[in-house]
């Protein structure tokens, strides 16, 4: 029997079921894909059709399927923070790098801004001084353990401090960096500091700046704690600040730049970092 006549007999079996490529179903319409009659992959707006519609899962923001902003737990992007005015001021004399087990002598705060530490070190007067605008100044206890530590860098000297608690697990008393770059020499900040740990952060989203030596970008420092995991980023010009219950932590960013080539100056360093980062018990 030629295969026509058999999908005729076929078909009138079926009786009322359509049969066929393209047939009608019940209201009247085509189950054939790409008819553009609202079926999946039409490609005529329907979800599903992998055509940009929401839930298409085809990397269009709203998806759910990954992509930022969809509200399934991706994080959005970072945003740069306008600046602040923020200052990050600290000295240490006499000037020569140290390290070693200190008694406090003395210290003073007066009220605003300014802060001093006079320290005997061995035998050796060692004073520090800060001029803040940071949340909390410096709760050094009884004895403490400085680490200074400087590097010629051209026309000016990168500094380093990072002073700790002998006792309280090691709390970060004080740290603090004026330098052209953020690690110290022969170790990393996060290691020279241990909590809060300060980075450069992978993600850098403020947009160039200009002053009289050319295109400068303004950077954000990646801050995490061990026992808390990473927090928000604290960008140049910006203060960061986090209470723990039993204690937290301060930081003061007066700058952390880099200069974008070409550079038009030839006695300013390519970057430069001044903070002051602080442990405080809660009260």
């Amino acid at each position: 029997m030629p295969y026509e006549a058999r999908w005729v007999l076929v078909c009138l079996s079926l009786g009322p079921l359509a049969c066929g490529p393209g047939s009608a179903d019940d209201d009247g319409d085509s189950e054939t894909l790409g008819d553009g009659d609202g079926d999946p992959g039409d490609g005529d707006g329907d979800p599903g059709d992998g055509d940009g519609d929401p839930g298409d899962g085809d990397g269009e923001p709203g998806d759910g399927d990954g992509d930022p902003g969809d509200g399934d737990g991706e994080p959005e992007p970072l945003e740069c923070t306008p600046p602040n005015p923020v200052t990050a001021r600290f000295t240490v004399t006499p000037a020569a790098p140290r390290a070693g087990t200190c008694a406090l002598d003395s210290e003073a705060f007066d009220g605003t801004d300014g802060y001093e530490m006079i320290l005997d070190c061995a035998g050796e007067s060692v004073t520090v001084t800060l001029d803040s605008t940071i949340a909390h100044m410096p709760n050094p206890g009884e004895m403490v353990e400085l680490d200074y530590r400087t590097e010629p860098a051209g026309l000016i000297e990168d500094r380093w401090l990072a002073i700790h608690q002998v006792e309280n697990m090691q709390a970060l008393v004080l740290g603090a960096v004026a330098a052209s770059r953020l690690d110290p020499p022969g170790t990393t900040l996060a290691e020279f500091f241990g909590d809060p740990a300060l980075t450069i952060a992978a993600e850098q989203p403020c947009e160039p700046t200009t002053d009289s030596c050319g295109e400068l970008q303004r950077l954000a420092l990646g801050v995490s704690v061990q026992m808390f995991g990473e927090g928000d980023p604290v960008f140049d010009h910006g203060s960061w600040y986090a209470n723990y219950l039993a204690f937290g932590y301060a930081i003061e960013v007066e700058e952390a730049i880099e200069r974008v080539p070409p550079i038009n100056c030839d006695d300013v360093p390519d970057q430069w970092y001044q903070l002051l980062a602080v442990w405080f018990p809660s009260d």
